[in-house]
């Protein structure tokens, strides 16, 4: 397989990819004393064999993935036929729609919680260990930000054809992000803030490639501001859950980052063993809840799966008993999946790989089912030393989202046809 880098783009998955391998790299590089001095716990990932010959089977057959049956790649749009634009009116619809729906969510959430409005500034971790969210329709903030990610993309649209600033657009969609920021911060919810900010930076970076815009120099740095934004949002939402002294913050980005991989290897060693592991709920936790059907049916005993709360849970102890910090237990994308499917987890990121290539052909299109989909398989695979996010029951929101959205987009644009 032979992969020209002058042709990688960082937002494609191969280049997510591979910048999410390169830092579990850096991480099997840190000498011992340097990570056991800020975690407590001894480094089992320096330079570990099977996390190696593990992590990398899955890139490689990731790469086949995203690569197999392309001889090209996505090509930009500067030029082919300018991209036709919708009515301001009928983008802006959805997304006031969505937005007065998480208005609507926040007051139910405050009628369930009447401390949250202060209880998340002076102690966010109890009002996210407290947060009591029956009937508060949660799950309109990842149908919110989805459909600002499409919003965006219109917009960009609609001024790349006109050449105008579409100003009251630009109000209408700043004001649902900050909606669904202020939504995701009183929920203490720092992945449901994250997604909706990269995939933003996604969607605009996208843009700008599809349309020949989008220069190496230029990625690079917007890349790395988009990084810098995230840590921010990350230490934010730290700060938020209790840790006000620098040396706790730094545990903590530390603990949700570098020391999955050293979870990953005392797994690899047979030191941590999840009770649930095998039952599927690690590689499949969207079939453990489906949104508004759950109420009728139990998902998670139909497929003979524990609750995601219960798998949730299980892992803290798991991770205790093997002498390792109980109060980090991500084992990474990777030591998840194998913990339920053994070898065949090379065959699951072979397929993730198919998927996030068709995701990427689409958004770079300027479809609708890409544009939604696609920025959360970008935030999984740069997030693949943390949990198996992909997996998510955000993932049956999004479908949902984007099969409403194309029919939205076929019926506006039947009646309201703009050349």
């Amino acid at each position: 397989m032979k992969i020209r880098t002058s042709k990688i783009v960082l937002i494609s998955p191969v280049g997510l990819a591979l910048i999410a391998y390169a830092f579990f790299l850096a991480c099997t590089l840190v000498p011992p004393s340097i990570y056991q001095g800020i975690m407590h716990e001894n480094n089992y990932m320096f330079m570990h064999l099977p996390s190696h010959f593990l992590v990398g089977g899955c890139l490689a057959t990731f790469l086949m993935g995203a690569t197999l049956f392309g001889r090209k790649a996505p090509t930009p749009l500067n030029d082919r036929r300018t991209p036709g634009k919708m009515r301001a009116s009928l983008i802006a619809l959805p997304i006031i729609c969505l937005s007065i729906v998480n208005l609507a969510s926040i007051a139910l959430l405050l009628e369930n919680n009447p401390n949250l409005l202060m209880g998340w500034l002076s102690d966010g971790r109890s009002a996210k260990m407290d947060l009591d969210a029956t009937g508060a329709m949660t799950n309109a903030l990842p149908a919110l930000y989805a459909v600002c990610w499409w919003g965006l993309w219109r917009l960009m649209d609609r001024e790349y054809a006109t050449g105008k600033r579409e100003w009251t657009l630009r109000f209408t969609l700043a004001a649902a992000v900050l909606i669904a920021v202020y939504s995701a911060l009183i929920k203490v919810a720092r992945y449901d803030l994250l997604p909706c900010v990269f995939g933003l930076a996604v969607v605009f970076l996208t843009h700008r490639y599809s349309t020949g815009r989008l220069q190496l120099a230029k990625s690079l740095t917007s890349f790395l501001i988009i990084i810098a934004t995230v840590a921010a949002l990350f230490l934010l939402m730290a700060w938020l859950r209790g840790s006000e002294e620098l040396a706790a913050i730094g545990r903590n980005v530390v603990g949700y980052t570098a020391s999955s991989y050293n979870r990953l290897a005392a797994l690899l060693d047979g030191d941590v063993t999840f009770p649930y592991s095998g039952t599927g709920v690690y590689s499949f936790k969207f079939l453990t809840y489906i949104p508004v059907l759950n109420r009728w049916v139990d998902f998670a005993s139909l497929f003979g799966m524990p609750t995601k709360e219960e798998a949730w849970m299980s892992e803290f102890g798991a991770i205790a008993q093997s002498g390792l910090d109980g109060s980090y237990i991500w084992v990474s994308a990777f030591g998840y999946v194998y913990s339920d499917i053994g070898v065949f987890v090379a065959v699951y990121f072979f397929l993730i790989g198919l998927a996030s290539r068709a995701a990427w052909r689409s958004v770079v299109s300027g479809r609708v089912a890409g544009l939604i989909i696609y920025p959360w398989i970008a935030f999984s695979i740069l997030f693949w030393m943390g949990d198996n996010f992909l997996a998510l029951s955000k993932l049956i929101v999004f479908i949902g989202t984007a099969a409403l959205m194309v029919g939205y987009e076929k019926l506006a644009r039947s009646r309201h046809q703009i050349a």
